[in-house]
């Protein structure tokens, strides 16, 4: 009991981190759209809608992915339930019983474990997919999410910094005193008076 308490406690951490990270990507844009300035070039707007697509693409993967967990939940409990009829049947057989009811009906024990082992079969293909599909999905919502807030923030940052490095610097080298500038006024001309 111990081990399925800690189980469904790291389950429940799991599924609400999920909860928060999907949330925190709608924040993002929707706070990215709200405070969005174009007009400061070209590649900086491209940067921004590009961010745009990219956190919608992680937000729409992660609810996806988080629609099917349930899906994949409940395969996993009839798989569980169908090994542990298995189970039963099995130490009934072991005890000389040979029928048993089965989805309604009366069966031999041979049958039941026939059709119950082609359900965890089943079960089994069916977990893998979905768990294959959870990682794909879980997959793009990480990476795009990265890529969203990676390309937001040079969106941002292209104008300032592009004014930052295009601005003439005034300032002198490093240990030399610029010298001072000096105006030197024309001396007045000199009157010429012919002598009398």
């Amino acid at each position: 009991m111990k081990g399925n308490a800690s189980r469904d406690y790291s389950r429940d951490l799991q599924e609400k981190l999920e909860i928060y990270f999907i949330g925190l990507v709608f924040t993002l844009l929707a706070a990215a759209v709200q405070t969005a300035r174009f007009g400061s070039g070209p590649a900086a707007d491209v940067f921004e809608l590009v961010s745009w697509l990219c956190l919608l693409t992680s937000g729409l993967a992660g609810m996806w992915r988080l629609e099917w967990i349930p899906v994949a939940h409940v395969a996993h409990g009839i798989q569980q339930d169908a090994e542990e009829l298995i189970e039963q049947l099995t130490q009934q057989e072991n005890r000389g019983v040979r029928m048993t009811t089965f989805d309604g009906r009366e069966v031999t024990i041979d049958a039941a474990l026939a059709a119950l082992r082609d359900r965890v079969s089943f079960r089994e293909l069916e977990k893998a997919d979905l768990t294959a599909s959870a990682r794909r999905r879980y997959r793009v919502h990480k990476w795009a999410f990265v890529m969203g807030l990676a390309l937001m923030l040079i969106a941002r940052g292209y104008a300032p910094a592009r004014a930052a490095i295009a601005s003439p610097t005034n300032a002198s080298p490093v240990g030399v005193a610029a010298a001072p500038h000096v105006t030197i006024a024309s001396a007045p001309a000199a009157s010429h008076v012919a002598p009398h």
